[in-house]
């Protein structure tokens, strides 16, 4: 065999090793890529109460314009609540405002835009295209939907035809998949009507928490043993400004944080994006809260 020959079959089996181990690596990447959460950050709005003769407009231009100038935030969840009395006027406000936004934004609706508009339903959608959305975003899928109520003085109630909706969307996705949902009301007993058949739909899935506000305060539920995230109104309230929530997420953990106007965002409560929280009948696991004074942390149900 001729010295030039022998070069070329060393070239082949070089080559042929390179692209095994290309290959290889472009298969591990792509598993990676499937399966794993690129870290990312997105700001959550809730119980805006927009209404005339108020400082609640101005609350959220606040926010609006706080998070245009926060780069790491890449889309915003509006929880609920928009307006005070569900009028359209103050809806097409709302929208106003919450177009400047630099970066996406995703909106359901709360029991205000219900218990004083019996044509919320419908002024809603069509002013916001919808009252639920549906998203991917780097690994991880985000639904929100109206929690009612239908009528005046009822509960909160989700609507049949959105829970077929979102069984019909689950049944797409890989149940290992991290899912995040948004609502306006908690989903316990007292606030919404059939809060344990949405949740029976949704635990055959990797659920890892539920979003929301209503209570204009930050706070930890259990759902069924689905952690239950309320967070903080972006109404001032007592205070000389407003604010909002933060969440940052990871493939190990999801940390929310409370922004204050002007201040630094303080974390108040972690979840594991890996562990799991519940089993098909009760809750297995503890959640994490941060003291707001101290920098430890403080174990509770």
């Amino acid at each position: 065999m001729l010295i030039c020959d022998i070069c070329v079959i060393c070239v082949q089996k070089i080559n042929s090793r390179m692209k095994f181990k290309l290959t290889t690596f472009f298969i591990i990447f792509q598993i990676g890529y499937l399966f794993g959460i690129e870290p990312f950050r997105f700001a959550l709005l809730t119980d805006l109460h927009i209404t005339q003769n108020t400082t609640a407009v101005e609350d959220l231009e606040n926010s609006v314009r706080q998070i245009n100038n926060t780069p790491i935030i890449e889309f915003v969840l509006v929880t609920g609540d928009i307006t005070e009395f569900g009028d359209s006027v103050s809806l097409e406000k709302a929208k106003e405002v919450l177009d400047k936004l630099s970066v996406p934004y995703y909106i359901t609706s709360g029991n205000h835009e219900t218990i004083w508009n019996d044509s919320e339903h419908t002024d809603f959608a069509k002013i916001f295209d919808d009252n639920k959305f549906a998203f991917q975003h780097k690994g991880v899928w985000f639904f929100g939907f109206n929690t009612g109520p239908f009528s005046r003085k009822a509960d909160g109630h989700v609507s049949l035809q959105d829970i077929r909706w979102l069984k019909n969307k689950l049944k797409k996705i890989n149940k290992s998949t991290p899912i995040i949902l948004a609502t306006h009301y908690p989903l316990q007993h007292g606030d919404v009507d059939n809060w344990q058949e949405l949740t029976d739909a949704v635990k055959t899935h990797n659920i890892r928490a539920v979003l929301g506000g209503h209570y204009h305060r930050n706070a930890i539920f259990s759902y069924d043993g689905i952690p239950g995230l309320i967070n903080r109104s972006n109404l001032r309230g007592k205070d000389n400004v407003g604010g909002y929530s933060i969440y940052s997420v990871t493939a190990d953990s999801l940390i929310v944080y409370e922004q204050i106007i002007g201040g630094e965002p303080q974390p108040w409560a972690e979840l594991s994006m890996k562990e799991s929280y519940f089993t098909q009948k009760k809750c297995s696991k503890k959640l994490t809260i941060f003291n707001r004074k101290k920098t430890d942390k403080i174990i509770t149900k």
